[in-house]
């Protein structure tokens, strides 16, 4: 039995958010990146606040508990009128387990006038390193980068 890293907390910067947990957070993200599902805000937003409480909070520590996690996703969004959720290849290697940020991060920090050199990067849980990773993906909106950086390493922002 493998062991994941797929934590059950919320960021500070989800806060706004977290209320009925309306968007997708970065802890639920990370878990359908490890199962390889897609799943659309629609499809998120079909499901009851209960059950979206569920499944950021029912424990993924080993992949027996990744698949029991989605084989449940799968059946609520199916209850819910959601339809299927598409797969997604997982990357290998993990973006999240570089020993280094990738250049989506590098280039979000120097925007701010950052060295990600900087970073604590290899400090970092996978699940704040997975957060980065996403909110500076090309073509997203990254206004929550700047919040994320600034509650993982205070010191690096004025």
């Amino acid at each position: 039995m493998a062991t994941l890293s797929a934590p059950t907390r919320l960021f500070d910067f989800e806060l706004p958010f977290a209320e009925a947990l309306r968007c997708i957070p970065m802890a639920v993200r990370l878990r359908l990146d490890l199962a390889g599902l897609k799943l659309s805000l629609a499809q998120w937003s079909a499901l009851s606040p209960p059950v979206r409480s569920q499944l950021l909070e029912q424990p993924v520590e080993t992949a027996e508990d990744l698949q029991a996690w989605a084989d449940f996703l799968r059946l609520q969004v199916d209850a819910a009128g959601g339809g299927l959720i598409p797969s997604l290849p997982l990357p290998s290697p993990l973006p999240w387990e570089l020993p280094a940020p990738p250049e989506t991060v590098s280039a979000q920090c120097r925007a701010r006038g950052i060295d990600s050199g900087a970073l604590p990067w290899n400090h970092w849980g996978t699940l704040e390193r997975f957060a980065l990773i996403k909110l500076s993906r090309p073509g997203h909106e990254n206004r929550n980068f700047g919040p994320a950086l600034q509650e993982f390493c205070p010191a690096l922002l004025p």
